[in-house]
């Protein structure tokens, strides 16, 4: 369980450039997520979806919304999907 102490420490904004330690974590696990539902698609004959993004010019825009999309998640569950991510991209 997370103590107050870590949890707040956690959310300090511009911690690692713009984003708190939450958002890496959120950020982290997105990208765990990314590969494996690429990797599934490879598997599957498919051309992952992941190659089609133009990192040049999309790349930061990606990263925002997906940065967007996590600001909401609470820092345990945060903490928890980094976890299970992680499990998943190591088995794919």
């Amino acid at each position: 369980m997370f103590c107050w102490l870590l949890t707040s420490a956690m959310l300090v904004p511009k911690a690692v450039g713009e984003w708190s330690v939450k958002d890496v974590m959120g950020h982290v696990s997105a990208w765990e997520d990314a590969y494996v539902e690429a990797t599934v698609e490879y598997h599957r004959g498919l051309r992952p979806k992941i190659f089609d993004i133009d990192w040049d010019r999309e790349g930061d825009v990606v990263n925002a919304r997906l940065q967007q999309e996590r600001a909401k998640t609470p820092v345990t569950e945060t903490w928890r999907n980094l976890g299970r991510s992680h499990r998943a991209f190591v088995q794919a």
